[in-house]
């Protein structure tokens, strides 16, 4: 009973370090799971929103194609109406699926940046449906708007994934902006 006794804080110690390393080891692998999982989540989150925008823009340069004979200086290879029409109706089944999985895995900012962005992108898309009704003049204040709203979903997404602000231009627009302010290079 002697050994026992004296033998009793060794045994403690070590009962105490097996409860210690298990409790460790518990949340040392809850966290690399939480870690996995935000990483697997946020991959889906950019897949999705990439596939979104990439359909709204594949819309957007259909419709500028559709219309490229009409405006001039416009540099998009041209299409005809039944040629863009098929472009266009496969590019909106992608970005109404897109446009699903984004609303199941991102924030309210983003989903409602991207509703806007689409919103934009539905408005040229509905003035150029109508070829014969068409003005050219309509076409750069629409698509100034679509490209600010393509530079709120991306800003939204990038929020959402924590990755900071977009700092360069994304639009032949922004470009412009940026050289008139820092003028004419050498």
């Amino acid at each position: 009973m002697d050994v026992l006794l004296a033998q009793l804080p060794a045994m403690m110690g070590v009962l105490i370090g097996v409860v210690g390393t298990l409790a460790t080891t518990a949340l040392t692998d809850a966290a690399r799971w939480r870690r996995e999982q935000r990483v697997r989540f946020d991959e889906r989150l950019l897949d999705v929103s990439a596939e979104y925008a990439a359909a709204i823009r594949e819309i957007v340069q259909t419709l500028a194609s559709v219309t490229a004979y009409v405006r001039p200086g416009d540099k998009s290879p041209s299409l005809t109406p039944e040629e863009g029409k098929s472009i266009l109706d496969a590019a909106n089944r992608r970005r109404m699926l897109a446009w699903e999985s984004l609303c199941l895995v991102a924030d309210d900012a983003t989903v409602k940046a991207g509703g806007e962005l689409w919103s934009a992108a539905g408005r040229l898309e509905y003035a150029v449906r109508d070829l014969a009704a068409f003005s050219p003049d309509d076409w750069e204040p629409l698509d100034r708007v679509v490209r600010a709203q393509q530079r709120e979903f991306y800003q939204a997404v990038r929020t959402n994934l924590a990755i900071g602000p977009l700092g360069v231009p994304v639009s032949r627009y922004e470009h412009a902006g940026a050289r008139k302010k820092s003028g004419p290079t050498g």
